[in-house]
């Protein structure tokens, strides 16, 4: 406590103490009167009130003067210490022996050494411990804390009275000392604890936010989340509390945040499990009883087999292994599919193991599904496939060619077979072959230097050096499709009218010689050109993209040949349907697929397109001289059809142009032929592919008021002699055009098949419809000419329709030749007529006619006809 001042002017100018009277210290530039401070210490410096001070002033309490004389001593100016010292013969009270302005005799009164200016030797001199500060001159902490008096006042600016300035809880000389602490904050750090709690309550460092250095400040550890500030992993478990807190959410202080059995670095560091989840990936087993049972914690179904490994404990079935029972059917599909035992191979005990069971569409869980009395294993579906079970006999013989790198599953029929080799004895990677009469010859060349982009470029290379040798008279291609074996191919058909006659093998052995790399001089030993002669011939060619080159397909039939023995024409398609060929070295292997019954047959919409100028009328008669032949077909098809026609009249926005929108009367169709024919609109712009679209987005939406049906295949039918308007305006060797014809690829791609019966600007009409072409090619459609015979490309458009709207798809591609085909237990012959064929471009079989399998009627109480299809299939 600083000494009290009363003011006396008759000094100016003081810059510090020493400036002033020994009675005097310096406020302010003025010095001034002291008037020691009462501590409750009478040896602190207070005042004696019995005395009168040196300077003539009556004490308070006392007597006036007696007036005795003054001793003549003059008055000193220093003030009574609290005693009488005049007397003293020791001190003289005019001396200062050791310069703290305090006269000798009043040190020795208070105690003080007059001797040593700091008596207590805290730092601060006596005299202003009396009368500035009011601290204890004989004691060098007055306030008990552990800091001298000197050190509180001019060092730490503490409160030398009060042993806990700060009132933290700690002294000031414990912070100073012992802690680093500031003795004048009670937070010293900052981290919102008061330096008195982390010292006395947490043992946390008052200097520091995050005393354990584990990331996380004092305050949070102990308000927010429990944990001890002084240890980087309060709950031992292996996780610093900050990556508790921070990286993983996990609670500090608990060993187990989610209660799993697992502490939480096991599940961080070891597992990889989350440890806020007592099931990581929800697969209803805890990831302590994954751990524990073997599987994975992180993987909800860690045998892919559909069924959770929570659940697979709760059926008995093994985590691990997809087919428990080994029955060829997945733990999930008998579990929550079938309702079979996953632990038992035959549940009901029929003598078929359950996934033969499913395979035939048959129950697994009832030993006589249909409980008419007759034992699943039993019934003649099954029994065909059990009796058709190895590789089937006598349908193929399979030829091959390393120098090709090629195989092919030839018909046994084919029973000439010749490998090419040059004058030098070595193989040219070609082969021809013929049947036992040569009606049907055939060749199969490696072409490694094949010129083409594509395979159909490839192809229509190939069509062309047909026209080398006559007239084709019917020009059938399908767009590109995907082998069995992952490459593209190209088919082609058409009829070659050839300038005078030959041979089927003449002609066979003159496109062998056009389709390769080689000449027929080059050639050792090429068969006897034999077979029947004449002028037409049946010319099938398909070409196949390899990686480097291409492997070229065709056969050669007489027309009149054919016309008389139908069933050449599968012999002929079999060996260049692709499904036959594969690398030089490749394995046969048996399938046998069971089909259900079926409620309903496929639908598709024919969405005829029609170009509506005044040169088509000519086409149009031909089309009206074929319908009986068309429409008489159409009822023996698979599949469930419907008509609509519209105009390529931009204006027309291909709306149909019945008001009652699709249907299957050819009275309506000719009508509307005939409608486009005396077209009243713009007869001279044929938008033919805008239209369409326009179209097909009406009638795919829902608002349309003629709607294309669900699932429908729809077949769209372009006829036209020019090139479709939009690409006169851009052609489609510009970069517009190119981009147009991308577009309509795309939007076309999924919803429609492309039939585009065109001319090409040559032999048929005054303009190249190329865009029309283009489009089927693209996407899998086929296209020919619309000069040609127009019955025969209607049948082709009827098969291409049969090949996508059947219920009968194969899942793997058969050597077609195999094929053995069962309908309600009867084995069907392949015809277009009374039968089936096959589509490898689908790799589906179809249905014509009376073969047709009978539909179920449960209304009714029809019963359905199950099909069985056996074949080979051919691997590399």
């Amino acid at each position: 406590m600083a000494a009290a001042c009363t003011s006396d002017n008759s000094e100016e100018g003081c810059v510090k103490d020493s400036d002033c009277k020994l009675d005097r210290i310096c406020v302010e530039g003025s010095c001034e009167f002291l008037e020691a401070p009462n501590n409750d210490n009478p040896d602190a410096g207070g005042e004696d009130t019995d005395q009168t001070d040196s300077g003539g002033q009556q004490d308070a309490g006392q007597q006036e003067d007696t007036g005795q004389q003054d001793t003549g001593q003059q008055d000193t100016g220093q003030q009574d210490a609290g005693s009488d010292t005049s007397d003293d013969p020791q001190c003289d009270p005019a001396a200062d022996s050791d310069g703290d302005r305090i006269n000798d005799c009043d040190e020795v009164a208070r105690g003080t050494d007059p001797n040593a200016a700091d008596t207590d030797g805290d730092g601060l001199d006596d005299h202003t411990e009396i009368f500035r500060e009011g601290t204890d001159p004989l004691d060098p902490d007055s306030d008990g804390d552990g800091l001298s008096d000197g050190d509180e006042l001019n060092v730490h600016d503490t409160d030398p009275f009060e042993a806990d300035t700060d009132q933290d809880g700690v002294s000031d000389g414990d912070e100073v000392d012992t802690y680093g602490s500031d003795p004048l904050q009670t937070d010293t750090d900052g981290d919102g604890l008061d330096d008195g709690a982390e010292v006395n309550d947490h043992g946390s460092d008052p200097t520091m936010t995050d005393t354990d250095g584990d990331g996380l400040d004092d305050r949070s550890e102990i308000n927010s989340h429990a944990s001890d500030p002084t240890m980087t992993d309060t709950d031992g478990d292996g996780l610093d509390d900050a990556a508790e807190v921070n990286t993983h959410g996990t609670n500090p202080a608990a060993v187990d945040t989610d209660g799993d059995t697992l502490e939480d670095g096991a599940e961080v560091n070891t597992h990889g499990t989350d440890p806020l989840s007592e099931d990581t990936d929800n697969d209803f087993a805890t990831d302590a009883d994954e751990i524990a049972a073997g599987t994975d914690p992180l993987v909800a179904d860690g045998d892919g087999d559909g069924l959770l490994d929570g659940e697979e404990a709760q059926a008995g079935t093994d985590p691990s292994v997809a087919d428990s029972d080994g029955d060829g059917l997945n733990d999930y599909d008998e579990v929550v599919v079938h309702s079979s035992d996953p632990l038992l191979a035959d549940t009901d005990g029929d003598g078929l193991d359950d996934a033969e069971e499913v395979a035939y569409g048959l129950d697994p869980t009832q030993a006589s599904t249909y409980n008419d009395g007759v034992q699943d294993a039993n019934r003649w579906f099954v029994t065909q496939c059990t009796n058709n079970s190895g590789t089937i006999t006598g349908a193929y013989q399979t030829q091959s060619s390393s120098a090709g790198n090629w195989a092919l599953a030839l018909d046994v029929d084919y029973t000439q077979f010749v490998e090419l080799n040059d004058t030098s004895g070595s193989s040219l990677g070609a082969a021809a072959f013929g049947d036992a009469n040569s009606e049907v010859l055939g060749f199969v060349v490696a072409d490694t230097a094949a010129l083409g982009a594509d395979a159909n470029e490839m192809l229509q290379l190939r069509r062309q050096r047909l026209t080398n040798h006559g007239t084709l008279a019917q020009d059938w291609s399908l767009g590109e499709f995907t082998t069995h074996d992952g490459f593209l191919a190209a088919r082609g058909h058409y009829m070659l009218q050839t300038a005078s006659a030959m041979t089927t093998g003449q002609l066979r052995d003159t496109l062998l010689a056009e389709m390769g790399p080689f000449v027929a001089t080059d050639v050792a030993n090429l068969p006897t050109p034999n077979g029947p002669s004449g002028t037409e011939f049946r010319v099938d060619l398909t070409v196949v993209q390899r990686t480097q080159g291409a492997i070229v397909l065709a056969t050669v039939t007489e027309a009149t040949t054919l016309g008389a023995n139908p069933g050449l024409r599968a012999l002929a398609k079999n060996a260049v349907d692709t499904t036959a060929l594969t690398a030089a070295s490749a394995t046969p292997t048996n399938h046998c697929e069971t089909f259900g019954t079926f409620t309903g047959r496929a639908p598709v919409e024919f969405y005829w397109v029609l170009d509506q100028s005044g040169s088509m009328s000519d086409d149009y008669s031909r089309l009206q001289n074929v319908y009986a032949g068309f429409f008489s077909r159409l009822p023996t098809m698979g599949f469930d059809w419907r008509m609509g026609v519209t105009a390529m009249d931009d204006a027309q926005n291909g709306q149909l142009l019945n008001s009652s929108g699709w249907h299957r009367s050819q009275t309506n169709f000719e009508a509307e032929v005939q409608q486009v024919v005396n077209w009243t609109g713009n007869r001279y712009e044929e938008f033919g592919l805008k239209v369409t679209k326009e179209g097909l987005t009406d009638m795919l939406g829902s608002q349309s008021a003629t709607p294309i049906r669900t699932g429908a295949e729809v077949i769209s039918i372009y006829l036209s002699d020019e090139e479709a308007q939009t690409f006169q305006n851009d052609p489609l060797t510009s970069p517009t055009g190119s981009q147009l014809m991308s577009d309509f690829v795309s939007y076309f791609g999924g919803k429609t098949i492309p039939v585009s019966l065109v001319g090409d600007g040559q032999s048929c009409g005054n303009y190249d419809a190329a865009s029309y072409r283009q489009l089927a090619a693209s996407i899998q459609g086929a296209y020919g000419s619309l000069c040609q015979s127009l019955e025969p490309i209607l049948d082709h458009m009827l098969d291409l329709a049969a090949a996508r709207a059947t219920n009968y798809t194969l899942p793997s591609s058969p050597i077609a030749s195999s094929l053995r085909v069962y309908v309600g237990g009867q084995a069907v012959s392949r015809s277009r007529t009374d039968g089936w064929d096959y589509f490898p471009e689908t790799n589906s079989v179809a249905f014509f006619g009376p073969a047709r399998p009978q539909l179920e009627d449960p209304a009714n109480g029809v019963a359905g006809e199950r099909v069985v299809i056996i074949y080979d299939t051919l691997s590399p």
